[in-house]
């Protein structure tokens, strides 16, 4: 399967169109996540076959769809030094996105709104310890 990129943005048209022709001119692959896609799999979004899927007519258990505001890249089939070239493009352009994941044999069958959880959680502590090692920063 050739490299994808799932993107999640609702808050900034003008960014998500800087990272979609960044992610399209390099030849990859990208697929918008929207709202209401927020309680299927990670995996299944990806179009992984084997992944399970919970569509939002089968996910009755809570009902619950939370509101997400941040953005968020999740990549899937990438090498690491295509990752890095990605990466460097979007930096190059002022369009980085804070929250990111790679797709996982582990997390490709979590719900996107848990593994954007486990992301926000792992960012906001990595931000702390920077903070605490370096105050000026």
């Amino acid at each position: 399967m050739k490299e994808m990129v799932m993107y999640y943005n609702t808050q900034n048209p003008a960014k998500a169109r800087l990272v979609k022709e960044t992610v399209a001119r390099l030849g990859i692959r990208i697929r918008d996540i929207l709202p209401e896609q927020v309680n299927e799999t990670v995996g299944a979004l990806a179009g992984i076959k084997e992944a399970e899927t919970y569509s939002e007519t089968g996910w009755n258990e809570f009902q619950f769809r939370p509101v997400i505001q941040d953005e968020v890249l999740i990549f899937y089939n990438f090498s690491e030094e295509r990752l890095d070239e990605l990466l460097r493009e979007l930096r190059k352009i002022h369009a980085s996105v804070a929250l990111k994941a790679v797709i996982t044999p582990t997390n490709c069958s979590w719900r996107f709104w848990q593994l954007y959880a486990e992301i926000k959680k792992e960012h906001e502590e990595m931000t702390r310890q920077i903070k605490a090692e370096h105050p000026s920063v």
